[in-house]
């Protein structure tokens, strides 16, 4: 998937940014922000920020994340100032996922920008180091973050790595027609889907009622009105005898074009929604279908049409706080309450690592931060999968090996 982690091009010579980035460079007073200040910061920050992530397009931002730029949201935001000035940035959102029996804290990182005179100076390291403290003040045990292919290197420098996997499903009209003919599975015909409409304010309870069967899933707001109006987001429901059977949501603002990134119901109701998120230009016009690794009716049946199957990591994983991640592991998998976790000082190569202890055999193993999150989460390499959790079995209860990895998953709507 992609993500709003742009480094777009230097500015046009005359405009605001290009001012506002010759400004910057006058300063030499450096101040760190946490959270907008006042009212007048935040609305200078925001107009810098919207400029250079999306130029021409003023208030974009805001529209786009509802949960990071509410008036009651728990994002933090991360400034660096010059001066009076702007020139670094980025925002944690502080979240929880229900998981199993337990849920694990996490914390989302978006949004990291520096201005293009700025760069070269270390900025982006240091706001993303401070979200990532942010984090572990806050008791999470893990942030995630997306970025760019040509980020990789800076996001593992940083200490973060690649793990958790997903599906994503290429999808067309001669796909989906198929799928829905198998019917196998399902618990409703397709005959008894009334109507297929886009979704109203008064549909987002039934549609929050369907996320929440999910295996895994996080909260996100109750305000419809300001996620049903994100720029791009096109939402359908299908509507039965019993109400809201199925949905679906293709797109939204500039990271999830040509994605159903959303979906949950009857595994017919979904396939009508997502046959009428289709192009209706073409037979031949397709979207790609984002899916958790398990096995589920309608992911079945698509792949049994023909829907061709790539596979990617999640997210990039860091260890926040050591011992909050062992914590929430334990509520999630009993397994591992007998094991604990310290954070120790980084390898030489810089990579953080950790100390396993578990204390029923009395055996404590040193280890890369990344081979225990591949061990836990999974990645989309099976081969890789498999080294990690040789690589932690020495300290791995037998009975919680067959239960990883753990199935955390990020829906479109909980991605930043």
């Amino acid at each position: 998937m992609s993500a709003p982690h742009g480094w777009p091009a230097a500015p046009v010579p005359g405009s605001a940014l290009a001012r506002s980035c010759a400004a910057s460079a006058r300063h030499d007073g450096e101040r760190w922000s946490r959270g907008w200040g006042d009212p007048a910061e935040r609305t200078q920050v925001l107009s810098w920020l919207n400029e250079g992530l999306r130029p021409g397009r003023p208030g974009r931002l805001e529209r786009e994340y509802p949960q990071l730029f509410a008036p009651d949201s728990r994002a933090v935001a991360i400034t660096c100032f010059e001066g009076s000035d702007p020139v670094a940035f980025c925002i944690l959102w502080p979240t929880r996922f229900e998981l199993a029996r337990g849920t694990l804290g996490v914390g989302l990182i978006s949004l990291v920008y520096t201005d293009p005179l700025q760069r070269g100076r270390g900025l982006a390291r240091r706001v993303v180091r401070r979200a990532v403290r942010e984090a572990g003040t806050q008791g999470l045990g893990l942030c995630l973050l997306w970025s760019d292919a040509e980020l990789a290197d800076f996001y593992h420098s940083q200490g973060f790595t690649r793990a958790g996997s997903e599906t994503l499903l290429a999808i067309d009209r001669r796909t989906v027609t198929s799928a829905l003919a198998a019917k196998r599975g399902a618990t409703l015909q397709c005959d008894e889907v009334q109507r297929i409409e886009p979704a109203q304010e008064a549909d987002w309870p039934a549609i929050l009622a369907l996320r929440a069967r999910r295996i895994c899933h996080a909260s996100i707001g109750e305000n419809a009105r300001s996620w049903l109006e994100i720029p791009e987001l096109e939402v359908r429901v299908a509507r039965s005898s019993n109400g809201i059977a199925g949905f679906a949501m293709r797109g939204r603002g500039d990271d999830f074009g040509g994605v159903i990134h959303e979906w949950g119901g009857d595994p017919d109701a979904i396939l009508r929604c997502c046959e009428s998120l289709l192009p209706q230009e073409t037979t031949e016009g397709g979207l790609l279908l984002l899916a958790p690794r398990e096995t589920c009716p309608l992911t079945w049946r698509l792949r049994s049409a023909g829907a061709r199957v790539v596979r990617s990591s999640l997210a990039w994983f860091q260890v926040a706080c050591a011992t909050a991640l062992g914590r929430d592991l334990s509520s999630i998998l009993p397994e591992l309450a007998a094991l604990d976790l310290t954070s120790l000082e980084s390898a030489a190569d810089g990579l953080p690592q950790l100390r396993i202890t578990n204390r029923n055999t009395a055996t404590h193993l040193d280890i890369d931060a990344e081979h225990w999150l591949v061990g836990l989460f999974g990645h989309a390499d099976a081969g890789e999968f498999e080294r990690a959790r040789t690589r932690v079995s020495r300290v791995l209860p037998e009975s919680a090996r067959s239960k990883l990895p753990l199935p955390l998953f990020v829906w479109g709507l909980e991605s930043i």
